[in-house]
Protein backbone atom coordinates (compact mmCIF):
# COMPACT_ATOMS: atom_id res chain seq x y z
CA UNK A 1 0.00 0.00 0.00
CA UNK A 2 2.91 2.35 1.11
CA UNK A 3 4.83 1.37 -2.27
CA UNK A 4 1.67 2.40 -4.25
CA UNK A 5 1.07 5.49 -2.69
CA UNK A 6 4.73 6.88 -3.29
CA UNK A 7 4.34 5.60 -7.07
CA UNK A 8 1.21 7.91 -7.50
CA UNK A 9 2.68 10.60 -5.66
CA UNK A 10 5.76 10.86 -7.94
CA UNK A 11 3.55 10.51 -10.71
CA UNK A 12 1.48 13.76 -9.56
CA UNK A 13 4.92 15.48 -9.18
CA UNK A 14 7.21 14.83 -12.04
CA UNK A 15 9.30 17.86 -11.27
CA UNK A 16 9.96 16.93 -7.64
CA UNK A 17 10.34 13.07 -8.60
CA UNK A 18 13.30 14.25 -11.25
CA UNK A 19 15.08 16.35 -8.77
CA UNK A 20 14.65 13.85 -5.89
CA UNK A 21 16.28 11.33 -8.33
CA UNK A 22 18.80 13.86 -9.59
CA UNK A 23 20.03 14.14 -5.31
CA UNK A 24 20.36 10.41 -4.60
CA UNK A 25 22.16 9.85 -8.08
CA UNK A 26 24.49 12.96 -6.73
CA UNK A 27 24.75 11.40 -3.19
CA UNK A 28 25.43 8.15 -4.29
CA UNK A 29 27.93 9.64 -6.92
CA UNK A 30 29.97 11.55 -4.75
CA UNK A 31 30.16 9.13 -1.59
CA UNK A 32 31.52 5.92 -4.01
CA UNK A 33 34.12 9.08 -5.40
CA UNK A 34 35.07 9.71 -1.69
CA UNK A 35 35.67 6.23 -0.59
CA UNK A 36 37.73 5.52 -3.40
CA UNK A 37 39.77 8.35 -2.37
CA UNK A 38 39.75 7.28 1.11
CA UNK A 39 40.39 3.89 0.30
CA UNK A 40 43.14 4.96 -2.44
CA UNK A 41 44.79 7.31 0.13
CA UNK A 42 44.61 5.17 3.61
CA UNK A 43 43.94 1.65 2.59
CA UNK A 44 45.80 1.02 -0.52
CA UNK A 45 48.35 4.55 -1.21
CA UNK A 46 50.40 2.65 -3.28
CA UNK A 47 49.56 1.17 -6.67
CA UNK A 48 50.76 -2.15 -7.34
CA UNK A 49 52.42 -2.96 -3.95
CA UNK A 50 51.89 -5.81 -2.17
CA UNK A 51 50.37 -6.97 1.23
CA UNK A 52 50.69 -2.50 2.24
CA UNK A 53 49.05 -3.77 5.92
CA UNK A 54 52.91 -5.16 6.39
CA UNK A 55 54.38 -2.00 5.12
CA UNK A 56 55.87 0.65 7.54
CA UNK A 57 58.14 3.68 7.43
CA UNK A 58 61.05 3.68 9.87
CA UNK A 59 62.31 6.99 11.24
CA UNK A 60 64.73 7.77 13.52
CA UNK A 61 65.91 10.14 16.14
CA UNK A 62 69.40 12.37 16.96
CA UNK A 63 70.29 13.22 19.77
CA UNK A 64 71.11 16.61 18.18
CA UNK A 65 68.09 17.04 16.37
CA UNK A 66 63.85 17.91 17.48
CA UNK A 67 61.56 15.47 15.65
CA UNK A 68 62.52 12.62 13.79
CA UNK A 69 64.81 12.54 11.57
CA UNK A 70 66.30 9.99 8.19
CA UNK A 71 68.16 7.34 8.32
CA UNK A 72 71.82 6.97 7.27
CA UNK A 73 72.71 3.99 4.78
CA UNK A 74 74.76 2.21 7.69
CA UNK A 75 72.43 2.53 9.95
CA UNK A 76 70.00 0.68 7.08
CA UNK A 77 72.41 -1.87 6.64
CA UNK A 78 72.81 -2.78 9.82
CA UNK A 79 69.16 -2.97 10.18
CA UNK A 80 68.94 -5.26 6.84
CA UNK A 81 71.36 -7.13 8.63
CA UNK A 82 70.40 -7.50 12.04
CA UNK A 83 66.89 -7.80 12.41
CA UNK A 84 64.84 -11.45 11.90
CA UNK A 85 61.37 -9.91 12.04
CA UNK A 86 61.04 -8.43 8.95
CA UNK A 87 60.80 -9.75 5.44
CA UNK A 88 62.97 -7.00 4.28
CA UNK A 89 63.91 -3.13 4.85
CA UNK A 90 64.15 -0.78 1.89
CA UNK A 91 64.86 2.64 0.69
CA UNK A 92 63.26 4.64 -1.86
CA UNK A 93 64.39 8.76 -1.62
CA UNK A 94 62.61 11.25 -3.70
CA UNK A 95 64.70 12.85 -6.20
CA UNK A 96 64.57 15.43 -9.61
CA UNK A 97 66.37 15.70 -12.60
CA UNK A 98 66.40 17.71 -16.14
CA UNK A 99 65.18 15.04 -18.58
CA UNK A 100 66.42 16.06 -22.26
CA UNK A 101 65.53 13.93 -25.31
CA UNK A 102 65.79 15.94 -28.62
CA UNK A 103 65.20 19.39 -27.91
CA UNK A 104 62.57 19.19 -25.64
CA UNK A 105 63.64 19.04 -21.73
CA UNK A 106 61.85 18.81 -18.80
CA UNK A 107 61.76 18.40 -14.64
CA UNK A 108 60.90 15.24 -13.83
CA UNK A 109 60.79 13.34 -10.58
CA UNK A 110 62.38 9.68 -9.19
CA UNK A 111 63.73 8.13 -6.82
CA UNK A 112 66.94 6.97 -5.44
CA UNK A 113 66.21 3.13 -4.08
CA UNK A 114 68.05 0.30 -2.30
CA UNK A 115 68.62 -2.72 -4.58
CA UNK A 116 66.00 -4.59 -3.35
CA UNK A 117 63.18 -1.99 -3.77
CA UNK A 118 61.05 -3.77 -6.61
CA UNK A 119 61.49 -6.66 -5.25
CA UNK A 120 60.56 -5.80 -1.10
CA UNK A 121 57.13 -4.28 -2.70
CA UNK A 122 56.45 -7.22 -5.50
CA UNK A 123 56.55 -5.05 -8.55
CA UNK A 124 57.90 -6.71 -11.21
CA UNK A 125 59.21 -4.53 -14.41
CA UNK A 126 57.21 -5.33 -18.20
CA UNK A 127 60.21 -5.14 -19.79
CA UNK A 128 64.00 -5.67 -18.53
CA UNK A 129 64.53 -6.16 -15.07
CA UNK A 130 64.72 -4.17 -11.49
CA UNK A 131 67.92 -3.86 -9.95
CA UNK A 132 70.59 -6.60 -8.61
CA UNK A 133 72.20 -7.37 -5.78
CA UNK A 134 74.90 -4.89 -5.19
CA UNK A 135 73.93 -2.34 -7.63
CA UNK A 136 72.96 -0.17 -4.81
CA UNK A 137 77.10 0.25 -3.26
CA UNK A 138 79.99 1.30 -4.82
CA UNK A 139 80.36 5.35 -5.91
CA UNK A 140 78.60 6.23 -8.82
CA UNK A 141 79.53 2.82 -9.81
CA UNK A 142 75.80 1.61 -11.45
CA UNK A 143 74.84 4.15 -13.47
CA UNK A 144 71.66 2.11 -14.54
CA UNK A 145 67.66 3.24 -14.55
CA UNK A 146 64.35 1.94 -14.44
CA UNK A 147 61.69 4.04 -15.94
CA UNK A 148 58.11 4.12 -15.47
CA UNK A 149 55.29 3.33 -18.08
CA UNK A 150 54.73 6.61 -18.43
CA UNK A 151 57.59 8.27 -18.98
CA UNK A 152 58.17 5.08 -21.40
CA UNK A 153 55.26 5.53 -23.36
CA UNK A 154 55.03 9.71 -23.67
CA UNK A 155 58.81 10.19 -24.11
CA UNK A 156 59.89 7.20 -25.59
CA UNK A 157 56.56 6.47 -27.68
CA UNK A 158 56.63 2.82 -25.81
CA UNK A 159 59.66 1.65 -27.35
CA UNK A 160 59.38 -2.25 -27.71
CA UNK A 161 63.65 -1.63 -27.43
CA UNK A 162 64.19 0.76 -25.37
CA UNK A 163 65.88 -1.47 -22.96
CA UNK A 164 69.27 -1.57 -23.39
CA UNK A 165 69.11 2.45 -24.46
CA UNK A 166 70.53 4.93 -22.91
CA UNK A 167 69.30 8.33 -21.29
CA UNK A 168 71.06 11.43 -19.23
CA UNK A 169 69.78 12.19 -16.03
CA UNK A 170 71.51 14.77 -14.35
CA UNK A 171 74.59 14.98 -16.52
CA UNK A 172 75.21 11.39 -16.74
CA UNK A 173 74.20 8.64 -18.94
CA UNK A 174 72.51 5.92 -17.68
CA UNK A 175 71.72 2.57 -19.19
CA UNK A 176 67.85 1.73 -19.36
CA UNK A 177 67.14 -1.72 -17.77
CA UNK A 178 63.66 -1.93 -17.33
CA UNK A 179 60.22 -0.62 -17.36
CA UNK A 180 58.09 -0.10 -14.27
CA UNK A 181 54.03 -1.27 -14.87
CA UNK A 182 50.96 0.59 -16.01
CA UNK A 183 49.85 2.26 -12.59
CA UNK A 184 52.57 1.95 -10.64
CA UNK A 185 53.99 5.38 -9.06
CA UNK A 186 56.44 5.03 -6.32
CA UNK A 187 56.28 4.86 -3.01
CA UNK A 188 55.94 8.26 -2.13
CA UNK A 189 52.17 9.59 -1.75
CA UNK A 190 51.18 12.44 -4.05
CA UNK A 191 53.92 11.70 -6.41
CA UNK A 192 54.19 10.59 -9.42
CA UNK A 193 57.92 8.47 -10.25
CA UNK A 194 59.15 8.85 -13.54
CA UNK A 195 62.25 6.85 -12.75
CA UNK A 196 64.64 5.07 -10.64
CA UNK A 197 67.81 5.00 -9.72
CA UNK A 198 70.39 2.59 -7.27
CA UNK A 199 71.82 4.19 -4.08
CA UNK A 200 75.10 3.95 -5.43
CA UNK A 201 74.25 7.28 -7.90
CA UNK A 202 73.26 8.82 -5.01
CA UNK A 203 76.04 11.77 -5.22
CA UNK A 204 74.56 12.53 -8.82
CA UNK A 205 71.51 13.65 -7.61
CA UNK A 206 71.57 14.69 -4.03
CA UNK A 207 74.12 18.14 -2.33
CA UNK A 208 76.73 16.80 0.07
CA UNK A 209 78.63 14.59 -1.46
CA UNK A 210 79.20 10.84 -1.02
CA UNK A 211 76.83 9.24 1.82
CA UNK A 212 76.88 5.19 1.55
CA UNK A 213 79.73 5.15 4.35
CA UNK A 214 78.74 8.45 6.47
CA UNK A 215 76.81 7.60 9.24
CA UNK A 216 76.25 11.05 10.04
CA UNK A 217 74.52 11.96 6.56
CA UNK A 218 70.59 11.08 7.71
CA UNK A 219 69.81 11.46 3.96
CA UNK A 220 67.34 8.21 3.42
CA UNK A 221 63.88 7.82 3.60
CA UNK A 222 63.96 4.17 4.72
CA UNK A 223 60.33 1.40 4.62
CA UNK A 224 60.10 -2.15 6.46
CA UNK A 225 58.16 -4.92 5.56
CA UNK A 226 56.91 -6.95 8.53
CA UNK A 227 56.72 -11.24 8.26
CA UNK A 228 53.37 -12.39 8.35
CA UNK A 229 51.84 -12.47 11.53
CA UNK A 230 54.57 -9.80 13.34
CA UNK A 231 52.86 -7.18 15.16
CA UNK A 232 53.84 -3.52 15.30
CA UNK A 233 55.04 -3.83 19.02
CA UNK A 234 56.95 -6.91 18.13
CA UNK A 235 58.49 -5.00 15.43
CA UNK A 236 59.25 -1.80 17.13
CA UNK A 237 60.85 -4.33 20.40
CA UNK A 238 63.89 -5.78 17.71
CA UNK A 239 64.41 -2.51 16.41
CA UNK A 240 64.77 -0.76 19.98
CA UNK A 241 67.19 -3.78 20.61
CA UNK A 242 68.89 -3.50 17.37
CA UNK A 243 69.50 0.75 18.33
CA UNK A 244 72.16 0.97 21.49
CA UNK A 245 71.32 4.68 21.89
CA UNK A 246 67.98 5.07 24.44
CA UNK A 247 65.51 7.67 23.30
CA UNK A 248 66.15 11.21 24.56
CA UNK A 249 69.50 11.31 25.58
CA UNK A 250 71.38 14.18 25.49
CA UNK A 251 74.34 15.09 23.19
CA UNK A 252 76.41 15.68 26.33
CA UNK A 253 75.89 12.75 27.86
CA UNK A 254 78.44 9.47 27.19
CA UNK A 255 77.84 8.10 24.00
CA UNK A 256 77.12 4.16 23.55
CA UNK A 257 76.40 1.59 21.64
CA UNK A 258 77.88 1.32 18.49
CA UNK A 259 82.04 0.58 18.22
CA UNK A 260 83.04 4.03 16.92
CA UNK A 261 80.25 5.64 19.46
CA UNK A 262 82.75 4.08 22.38
CA UNK A 263 85.96 5.70 20.93
CA UNK A 264 86.56 3.24 17.89
CA UNK A 265 86.70 4.72 14.08
CA UNK A 266 83.94 6.91 13.38
CA UNK A 267 82.64 7.64 9.36
CA UNK A 268 82.78 10.93 8.18
CA UNK A 269 80.45 13.07 9.63
CA UNK A 270 79.86 10.44 12.58
CA UNK A 271 80.75 12.43 16.23
CA UNK A 272 79.14 10.86 18.25
CA UNK A 273 75.62 11.59 17.86
CA UNK A 274 73.67 8.32 18.15
CA UNK A 275 70.87 7.71 16.13
CA UNK A 276 68.80 7.03 19.34
CA UNK A 277 65.21 5.47 19.16
CA UNK A 278 63.99 4.16 15.88
CA UNK A 279 59.99 4.26 15.01
CA UNK A 280 58.12 2.51 12.96
CA UNK A 281 54.91 4.26 11.38
CA UNK A 282 52.48 2.16 9.19
CA UNK A 283 52.11 3.63 5.84
CA UNK A 284 48.70 1.85 5.10
CA UNK A 285 46.18 1.58 7.31
CA UNK A 286 44.19 -1.54 8.15
CA UNK A 287 41.02 -2.13 9.70
CA UNK A 288 42.33 -1.82 13.34
CA UNK A 289 43.89 1.01 12.31
CA UNK A 290 40.94 2.24 10.49
CA UNK A 291 39.12 2.43 13.82
CA UNK A 292 41.36 5.09 15.75
CA UNK A 293 45.01 3.70 15.75
CA UNK A 294 45.95 5.84 12.93
CA UNK A 295 49.75 5.80 12.48
CA UNK A 296 49.75 7.95 9.38
CA UNK A 297 52.09 7.67 6.35
CA UNK A 298 55.57 7.97 5.65
CA UNK A 299 55.29 11.69 5.96
CA UNK A 300 53.65 11.64 9.62
CA UNK A 301 56.66 10.39 11.19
Amino acid sequence: MDVRYGVRMLRRNPGFSILAILCLTLGIGANAAVFSWVEGILFRPYPAVTHQERLFAVAGRARSEAGHTNLSWPDFVDLQRNCTLFDSFFVSKITGTTLSIGERAERTVGSIVSANYFDAIGVHPILGRGFEGGEDSGRSAHPVAVISYQLWQGRFNGDPQIVGKTQRLNGVIHTIVGVAPEGFYGTFVGWGMQFWVPASMEEIFEAGGYKLEDRGARWIEAYARLKPGVTREQAQGEIDEEDPVPAGVGGDEATQGRPEDKGGEAGPGDVGDGLGELLLGRVAQDDEAADGDHHGSAEAL
